[in-house]
């Protein structure tokens, strides 16, 4: 890259996401970082943050002066969504090297031709995930130009407490939505007499109404005593210690990031199949580093299962971290597409 000016184009930087960047930028060099949101890195060499504009209509984003914003570099690294207008028809208006960062190609039918268009003449892709390089694939791209760099996030204090003796709860860490079917968990705990055992529910993340929702459950189910309400937070050093007294993490609806946090401290991942999944739901695998439940009669199952197996299940999903969802792997995935692009 010494002679190959890289700019990636985000429309944010979040939080989970200023590690990798510091790590890219440690393997290949200096790039440029440019997006909407507010600026996160103070006096970075490597990285060159910048705020760009965006003029929205509707549903729809457009990039103002974005032949400006691109002229002085040579690699552009964006992402292929079909809302950010310009952006998506780049391959088609520049001569530059265009690589896409995408979970997948999307599921409108309406849409795939012109994914197909774009993709094809883009210099190459990088997918969150093996099925996201496969529904490329499915399209019609060519398998060689599709690169996966497994999304991720960094756990600095990241350890396995599989063998913690003082296991007492299960653990949700998340935005709290409707979509994460909490009601379902509370139902399933209540049908598994896990409130007789004095089983805690620790619930960590924001969101009035829906948190208004599930004590109104609790209050059903008479449950409500056995929960704790913790504000969202990304501290790790907090986190730890709820982690390490959880038998599991649970989102029977979809789930995301949190599937890592939690493997990232040797908590197994109960779940069940949902369309809403991010891509790190790959990563599950049905009883060896947590369970995926059917229904919920299943997930009353699995519940008990948890409390019986956690630590040989919690140490393989620690295992599964550590081994396949370290930064270099995302790194690394990243430096293959770019590599075979220029």
């Amino acid at each position: 890259m010494a002679d190959q000016k890289l700019l990636i184009i985000q429309p944010d930087c979040r939080s989970y996401r200023i590690d990798f960047f510091k790590k890219l930028s440690n393997e290949i060099g200096s790039f440029s970082l440019f997006h909407n949101g507010p600026l996160v890195f103070e006096n970075s060499n490597l990285v060159n943050e910048k705020n760009i504009k965006i003029i929205n209509f509707k549903s729809f984003k457009i990039v103002p002066n974005l032949k400006e914003i691109i002229k002085d570099f040579d690699v552009i690294i964006l992402g292929h969504d079909f809302h950010w207008i310009n952006l998506f028809f780049l391959p088609l208006l520049t001569n530059k090297t265009i690589i896409f960062w995408s979970h997948g190609p999307g599921r409108s039918k309406l849409l795939k031709p012109l994914r197909f268009l774009t993709a094809h003449n883009a210099n190459s892709i990088i997918t969150y995930s093996e099925i996201g390089k496969k529904k490329y694939i499915d399209i019609g791209i060519k398998k060689q130009k599709i690169f996966v760099a497994p999304n991720t996030l960094h756990v600095g204090n990241s350890e396995d407490t599989s063998s913690e003796l003082s296991k007492n709860s299960f653990i949700f860490l998340g935005r709290l939505q409707r979509r994460k079917k909490l009601d379902i968990f509370f139902e399933a705990y209540k049908d598994a007499v896990l409130d007789k055992k004095n089983i805690k529910i620790i619930i960590i993340g924001d969101g009035e109404e829906e948190k208004q929702f599930l004590i109104n459950k609790a209050k059903q189910l008479n449950i409500l005593h056995l929960i704790e309400f913790v504000k969202g937070t990304s501290d790790n050093k907090i986190l730890i210690s709820y982690f390490e007294k959880s038998y599991a993490y649970i989102s029977p609806g979809a789930v995301g990031l949190g599937l890592l946090h939690s493997f990232a401290f040797g908590t197994p991942v109960i779940s069940m199949p949902d369309k809403m999944h991010g891509p790190e739901i790959e990563n599950l695998k049905d009883g060896y580093n947590g369970y995926f439940a059917t229904d919920k009669k299943d997930l009353v199952e699995k519940l008990k299962l948890a409390i019986i197996n956690h630590s040989e299940i919690g140490h393989n999903a620690y295992q599964t971290y550590s081994l396949n969802c370290s930064l270099i792997n995302m790194v690394d995935g990243f430096k293959a597409a770019i590599k075979y692009s220029i």
